[in-house]
Formats: C-alpha cells, structure tokens, sequence
C-alpha cells in the first residue's frame, strides 16, 4: 500500500499561459452604514490598485452602490465614468465617495 502523503516521489510537468492584462472591477456600499469603514475601505482598494499595477496592462472600473427610493435619492448605482480606466484615474474617482444616504431597508441587491 502506498503512503498517501505526497512524498516527492513524482513530478508534474505543468505550464500556464502568462498574461499582462488584467480587468478589475471593485463594487462598494456607500451607503451611511458604511461611514465608519468608508475610508478603510478606500485605503484597501488604494493598496490592491498599487500592487497590480505591475501587470502590463491593467485596467480598473469601481461601482458604488446605495438603497433604491425611497430609502435614498442620490443614486442606485455609480461608476467612474470611462468603463475601464488606469489607476490615477480609478484613485481620483474612489477618492470622491462618500458614505451617506440610505435607509432602514437593505442596500440594493439587485442591479438594473
């Protein structure tokens, strides 16, 4: 019977395609529960855009989302406004959020 712990005994040949591009997109509440993790939250994404930035080719979209009327009128959904952009961009639109608005209901869980 064999040992069923790897023992060094065998060797896999395995090669994976490189890749310099790469899409991210970031989806956050901003809603006023969020008040006290908002600026967290921007510093974490802050450090993930600057550790990807070493890919050729990266690309970054964030989607800020709120209640549905009437819990909150400022909007549903909003993103930076070119789809997919650099990081100076993406860290200039997240630094504009805020957390403010919504309601006793739940945040937006669906999207139109």
């Amino acid at each position: 019977m064999k040992d069923a712990w790897h023992t060094g005994e065998h060797a896999f040949d395995c090669t994976h395609e490189t890749f310099n591009k790469l899409d991210i997109v970031f989806c956050c509440d901003t809603t006023g529960s969020m008040s006290s993790y908002i600026n967290e939250s921007k510093q974490t994404i802050r450090r993930i855009i600057e550790a990807s930035i070493a890919i050729k080719d990266v690309k970054f979209r964030f989607v800020a989302y709120r209640d549905h009327p009437p819990e909150d009128v400022t909007y549903i959904t909003r993103s930076n406004p070119e789809n997919l952009t650099n990081a100076t961009n993406i860290i200039q639109f997240i630094e504009t959020l805020d957390a403010a608005g919504g309601g006793d209901g739940p945040e937006v869980y669906y999207l139109h």
